[in-house]
C-alpha cells in the first residue's frame, strides 16, 4: 500500500508547482514533508500527501485536549475563552437557531452553544473524539467527513462553522460545497484557517507552529481563501485576522520549535542511537523541548510548570502583539464570514 500520493492543486487541478518549503513534523521532529505552490493559482498544499489510512497515524492520541480548560480562561473568560470568542462571531449574524460544526473534535464549542439555546450537531473524523462528546457531553455527533455523511443530516442549518478544519481535509473545495448544500438560503458560513501570509509565518517559515505537517494538508492566504469561496458559491461578508485561541500560541510555540531545532543541530554530531545521559535527562529545559514521537509520557513537575507558565503567563502577554498584526491584516489566522451567492 502506498504511504504517500502525488496530487495536483486542490483548487484548480493544475499539476505544475514549485517547492515553497520543506518542514518537519513538529510532533516528532523526524519526518520531513514538502509544501508546494501551484504554478497557476498559487495555492499552497502538501505534495505528496499521506494516504488516508496512513494520515490517521500522524495524529497523536492526545491531539484533542479541549476538555482541559486553561487557568487564564477561568479568570478572564471573556477575553481568553475559545468558545466565547467563536460565539461572538456567530451571534453577530444570528441570535439563535441550528448550528453544524464541522471538525468539532470533542464538541466543547457545541456544548457551550447548546447552553445558549442553540440546536447543535457536530462532525469529526476522529472516532475517539466523537465518542467522548457523545458519552460525556451528551451531544449529537457523527464520525467521518462531511462529504461522506451529509445525507444523514436531514436539516438545513442557520450556521455552519469550521474552526481550524479546512486545512486538515483532502478536498477543501468539496467540503465547502457540501456545507453550501446544508446551509439555509439566509444561513451563515464561518470558517477559520491559518494564514501563511501572516507576519509570524514569514518570521518562522518552516518552524511556524501552524504549518503542522502532515496533519495540515493545505495552506491559505487571503487571496486563495477568496478563490475558494468563489468556487464554492459563497460571497465573503467579513474577514478577521485575529484569534486569541491560535495567534499568540503561534508566536510562542514557533519560537520553541526553532530553539529545539537549533539544539538538535548542535547535537547532530552525536550518534542518533545513543541514549541520553543521566545528566542531560536531569536538565529540565532539555525535557521540555525534546519530543518523543506520538507518546503521551508522564510529565515531570518542571515540565508541567513550564507549560502552565507558557499557556497562562507568556501567551497572554503576547496577545497585544496579535492585535497589532490583526489590525495590519497580517494575523496568524483568517476567519471568514460568508453567505450563499
Amino acid at each position: 500500500m502506498k504511504q504517500t500520493i502525488k496530487t495536483s492543486c486542490l483548487l484548480c487541478k493544475e499539476k505544475e508547482n514549485v517547492v515553497y518549503c520543506t518542514a518537519q513534523d513538529n510532533q516528532n521532529n523526524v519526518n520531513t514533508f514538502t509544501i508546494v505552490k501551484c504554478s497557476r493559482c498559487h495555492f499552497l498544499y502538501l505534495n505528496p500527501v499521506p494516504a488516508k489510512k496512513k494520515l490517521s497515524t500522524y495524529y497523536p492520541s492526545y491531539y484533542w485536549v479541549g476538555e482541559k480548560q486553561k487557568f487564564i480562561e477561568k479568570i478572564f473568560p471573556f477575553f481568553f475563552s475559545a468558545s466565547q470568542e467563536k460565539t461572538r462571531y456567530v451571534k453577530k449574524y444570528k441570535a439563535y437557531g441550528s448550528l453544524l460544526d464541522i471538525g468539532c473534535a470533542e464538541g466543547f464549542f457545541l456544548k457551550y452553544m447548546k447552553k445558549q439555546g442553540w440546536n447543535v450537531i457536530g462532525i469529526d473524523f476522529s472516532e475517539k473524539a466523537v465518542a467522548f462528546g457523545k458519552e460525556h457531553l451528551g451531544l449529537e455527533l457523527y464520525a467521518g467527513e462531511i462529504t461522506g455523511i451529509e445525507n444523514k443530516l436531514k436539516k438545513n442549518f442557520d450556521v455552519i462553522t469550521l474552526w481550524a478544519t479546512l486545512e486538515h481535509v483532502y478536498d477543501p473545495l468539496e467540503t465547502l460545497r457540501a456545507a453550501h448544500r446544508l446551509l439555509k438560503e439566509d444561513g451563515v458560513l464561518i470558517f477559520a484557517v491559518p494564514n501563511i501570509e501572516s507576519i509570524q509565518a514569514k518570521v518562522f517559515r518552516r518552524y511556524w507552529l501552524h504549518l503542522d505537517v502532515p496533519r495540515h494538508l493545505c495552506f491559505f492566504t487571503p487571496k486563495t481563501v477568496k478563490m475558494l469561496c468563489d468556487k464554492a458559491d459563497f460571497v465573503i461578508k467579513d474577514v478577521s485576522y485575529q484569534s486569541v485561541e491560535h495567534n499568540p500560541g503561534g508566536w510562542v510555540y514557533s519560537f520553541l520549535y526553532y530553539i529545539r531545532e537549533k539544539k538538535n543541530k548542535k547535537n547532530k554530531h552525536k550518534e542518533e542511537s545513543k541514549e541520553v545521559s543521566e545528566a542531560e535527562e536531569s536538565d529540565a529545559f532539555s525535557k521540555i523541548i525534546r519530543e518523543k514521537p506520538y507518546k503521551k509520557e508522564r510529565m515531570s513537575v518542571a515540565r508541567i510548570f513550564f507549560y502552565w507558565l507558557v499557556d497562562n503567563i507568556i501567551i497572554p502577554l503576547i496577545v497585544p502583539l496579535t492585535y497589532v498584526e490583526g489590525f495590519l491584516k497580517k494575523g496568524g489566522t483568517i476567519t471568514v464570514i460568508a453567505k450563499k451567492k
